[in-house]
């Protein structure tokens, strides 16, 4: 794309300097006709660099619901969930049914309250195997480890830095267990002006299709 578009400007710059060199040595009887004819040769090249932008031009796939509101941008489509991203970058995933995935918030005290936190992907699976990680620039719901999903949804900013607990904790349907030694992000509340992504009850079917120019 970006190599016809250079291609097409050169082109351009060519016939311009040929104008040029014809123009300098021409009568004005002379002039106004090659001006004329310079000016359809342009519109010409300007129709063919049109034309190439149209035929290589690529809109990326969005998920949209039954009433063709956008949920997002697909980067990927799993077995059990879409791969999203907001208009703003930043990442989350809906299942079929338009939910957004829930994640295990940590804790750095037995009582699970206070600060809140996500573990870095190095340390992404709960003793369940169920996915508990997140990196800067994900947004997510609390829940997973059989707890009821949160109406909630929290975020890493892309400024996050990692940081390391040695005693984490999570919540469990009826616990507070302790999680061991992670390293992980702060987690915060969305902000949808920061990320785009609200909590929406989509109309259903989710379906995958390609913006029409």
């Amino acid at each position: 794309m970006h190599k016809m578009m250079i291609f097409s400007i050169i082109l351009l710059a060519l016939v311009a300097l040929t104008a040029w060199g014809i123009l300098s040595a021409a009568t004005p009887e002379e002039l106004e006709g090659r001006i004329v004819e310079l000016e359809s040769q342009l519109a010409q090249m300007k129709e063919k660099v049109s034309a190439l932008e149209s035929k290589y031009h690529f809109e990326a796939p969005i998920l949209v619901d039954a009433n063709d509101q956008i949920v997002g941008t697909v980067v990927r489509e799993q077995a059990d969930r879409i791969n999203l991203l907001s208009t703003q970058g930043y990442a989350f995933s809906v299942d079929h049914a338009g939910k957004i995935t829930p994640k295990v918030i940590r804790y750095a005290n037995p009582i699970c309250d206070g600060e809140q936190y996500i573990a870095k992907q190095d340390d992404a699976v709960m003793p369940n195997g169920q996915e508990n990680s997140a990196m800067p620039g994900e947004v997510f719901t609390s829940g997973g480890n059989n707890l009821t999903t949160s109406d909630d949804l929290y975020y890493v900013p892309f400024t996050s830095k990692e940081t390391k607990i040695l005693e984490s904790y999570y919540k469990a349907p009826s616990s507070c267990s302790f999680g061991g030694e992670v390293t992980v992000y702060p987690v915060s509340l969305n902000d949808p002006s920061v990320t785009d992504v609200e909590r929406i009850d989509y109309a259903l079917p989710l379906h995958i299709t390609v913006p029409q120019q």
